[in-house]
């Protein structure tokens, strides 16, 4: 039984729920020896009762993943209602692998698959099932008599030698809507080159970048789109779809050729390599229909980025905000606050940035301004260390962190409401919610709600916010008509 918990705001704001791709992947070997279902806590209002009934019915294990933030509160509530039914827990993804010492000390999992879950999921639920010692399975943690034990790291897999994601496990609730297109999530490679202190990618894939060949991405896209005809746009959910430029343009060519009738979007891209690319490449990339390119500003301070070890020109920044506006292809740029030592002047600088792009070319988007998350195995986690701040000491007490609140107060000079705020103000300051095809009302009431967003960013009038609150409300009934709309 695999449980997909709740997660942040921003995600409701879709016309649906964000395709569970993690765990898709991580049982696309062992969908074909075992019987696998899903249990998503954000579409399913009654998933207690839900995941009772497949416990009670033969379900003997839950597979449970989750972010370091308060989608670790809704996970830990699934583990600790498996665990009470008698079900083997198993938890995997980032958090649950650079912290397995503590998801296990806190007794919300039985074993910790770390790093990736295919090759290891499907060897652990043998093992499981034919009662052998774990000991042999690479790449997991348990507690053997209260003591700690950590088999040997498993190397990592050859994508394409894995078989396609099995989609089907979740079916059209997940089939979100980007401006009238049914998408889906996609993934061509995994890892990223770069050493930026507050990425998790250091400590989780080692700096290792592994694509799949563009040909075999290309015959998983003219499958999926036989699969599932209706689907019309793909989200790529690459960390860097485009360190190697030579098979990104290959992958671009092939679905020009192929003709599939797919728009499709890079969540990770980097500044310097979209800088890179031609006019000719550009052309190429929209031609084969790319729309939307994500890319990693985080600040607009040169202070910040130096001391977070990001290698970026902010002059690159405006040159790709222009040549993307030339040729169509929409950028969303992703900002960060509550560095160490981040003082008011130099959040301005990001705001003032944040607000000039979207000025200069009206269709750049922006994420959300999200708090900084220095997680463990970081540089970033050992410069908080250094400066006296002290972590979580449970899971659960993770779950306290959000996107739109600091975890460790006084690394910066910014106070906790002020990050909030941003994080608020930040969501209505250009037009993402459109992206997604949202409901109506909301749709509306960002709009009309943006100039006075922007004014209060550019003015930094972030306190008081009761429009916040509001804002919250009108997000938990959508959530609520969701859950509705699925069981109907």
């Amino acid at each position: 039984m695999l449980i997909q918990p709740r997660t942040e705001i921003f995600d409701s704001l879709k016309s649906g729920p964000t395709l569970p791709l993690s765990l898709l992947s991580a049982v696309r070997l062992a969908v074909k020896e075992f019987d696998v279902s899903l249990v998503d806590q954000r579409i399913d209002a009654d998933w207690r009762s839900t995941l009772e009934k497949a416990i009670r019915n033969g379900a003997w294990a839950t597979a449970i993943t989750s972010v370091t933030g308060r989608q670790l509160i809704y996970a830990a509530q699934a583990a600790q209602l498996s665990k009470k039914l008698g079900a083997k827990v198993i938890w995997g993804g980032v958090h649950a692998t650079l912290l397995d010492w503590q998801v296990l000390k806190d007794g919300l999992a039985d074993i910790v698959v770390r790093g990736e879950g295919e090759v290891t999921l499907l060897e652990l639920l043998h093992a499981l099932k034919q009662e052998t010692p774990l000991d042999a399975v690479q790449g997991i943690s348990f507690l053997k008599e209260g003591r700690l034990v950590r088999t040997s790291d498993r190397k990592f897999i050859d994508l394409a030698s894995m078989p396609d994601v099995p989609y089907q496990l979740a079916g059209e609730a997940y089939v979100f809507s980007r401006k009238g297109r049914k998408a889906l999530y996609f993934e061509t490679s995994r890892g990223c080159p770069n050493a930026c202190d507050y990425c998790y990618n250091t400590a989780f894939h080692k700096r290792r970048w592994r694509p799949e060949p563009g040909a075999s991405v290309l015959g998983r896209l003219t499958r999926l789109k036989r699969n599932f005809p209706q689907v019309g746009h793909i989200s790529i959910v690459d960390d860097n779809f485009l360190a190697d430029r030579k098979r990104a343009l290959e992958i671009a060519s092939g679905l020009l050729k192929l003709d599939l009738g797919l728009t499709y979007q890079v969540q990770g891209a980097n500044v310097n390599d979209v800088d890179r690319l031609s006019e000719h490449d550009l052309h190429l990339l929209k031609r084969s229909g790319c729309v939307r390119l994500d890319m990693g500003v985080e600040s607009g301070s040169k202070k910040i980025i130096a001391q977070m070890n990001k290698r970026l020109d902010l002059g690159a920044v405006q040159r790709v905000n222009k040549k993307l506006k030339e040729h169509g292809i929409v950028p969303w740029y992703n900002f960060m606050a509550g560095f160490p030592g981040e003082t008011k002047e130099d959040l301005y600088s990001t705001l003032s940035l944040l607000l000039d792009l979207t000025r200069r070319n009206p269709d750049a988007l922006v994420s959300p301004i999200y708090c900084l998350a220095p997680y463990p195995g970081t540089n970033m986690y050992s410069k908080a260390v250094d400066l006296g701040v002290e972590f979580p000491k449970t899971t659960r007490d993770w779950g306290r962190f959000s996107l739109d609140k600091p975890l460790a107060p006084g690394m910066s000079e910014v106070d906790i409401e002020t990050l909030a705020s941003l994080y608020f103000f930040s969501i209505f300051v250009d037009k993402k919610i459109d992206e997604y095809d949202t409901f109506p009302g909301i749709a509306l009431a960002a709009r009309l709600y943006r100039p006075i967003a922007r004014f209060r960013l550019s003015r930094l009038l972030l306190k008081p916010a009761p429009e916040k609150t509001i804002f919250e409300i009108l997000v938990e009934l959508k959530q609520k008509a969701i859950c509705l709309r699925e069981h109907l």
